[in-house]
């Protein structure tokens, strides 16, 4: 082991690899080719699809949409597992600020409203309130069981700020 190597992950990565995982990505990622293009490309770390929007990996929450093809996979389990195989830097990628209509009609009150009451949505998903519960007890149950069982090395989080101020 070489003294680099000894210096945690943030002091060491500087080339990075980015998945962008689609709900039809289950059934289809071939995670051996990828494997290969981190060392064709020379990748010291990755930042993998997890959790927030749209779950990658088996939850034990059942609002946290899985997505739709993964079936009994744990498709962020198995690629988190092969790069730490090969050495790689994980990071954790989240899309947290949205939630799917079934999560909508269980907590409405998780959510942002306009001036007449109607939720505020982004495509399908309705946007979630950062000074409400969604925040401050969903997200740090789902980062935790994220951390429990995988111990990514951190999050990247896609929206984690909400509604923009205008």
């Amino acid at each position: 082991m070489t003294e680099q190597d000894k210096q945690p992950w943030y002091k060491r990565t500087y080339r990075w690899g980015q998945t962008n995982l689609t709900e039809l990505d289950p059934a289809r990622y071939d995670s051996e080719w990828w494997r290969e293009h981190w060392r064709r490309t020379r990748v010291q770390g990755v930042i993998i699809n997890a959790g927030g929007i749209v779950a990658f990996y088996p939850s034990k929450f059942s609002l946290q949409h899985r997505a739709e093809f993964l079936g009994d996979r744990d498709l962020y389990g198995e690629i988190n597992a092969l790069a730490r195989e090969d050495g790689l830097a994980v990071l954790a990628r989240m899309d947290s600020n949205r939630a799917d209509d079934k999560f909508f009609k269980e907590h409405p009150d998780w959510f942002t409203r306009d001036a007449n009451g109607e939720p505020y949505m982004a495509g399908p998903f309705y946007v979630s309130c950062v000074h409400g519960p969604y925040y401050d007890q969903f997200l740090p149950d789902v980062l935790t069981e994220i951390i429990q069982r995988y111990q990514p090395d951190g999050f990247a989080d896609n929206s984690w700020s909400g509604l923009t101020r205008d």
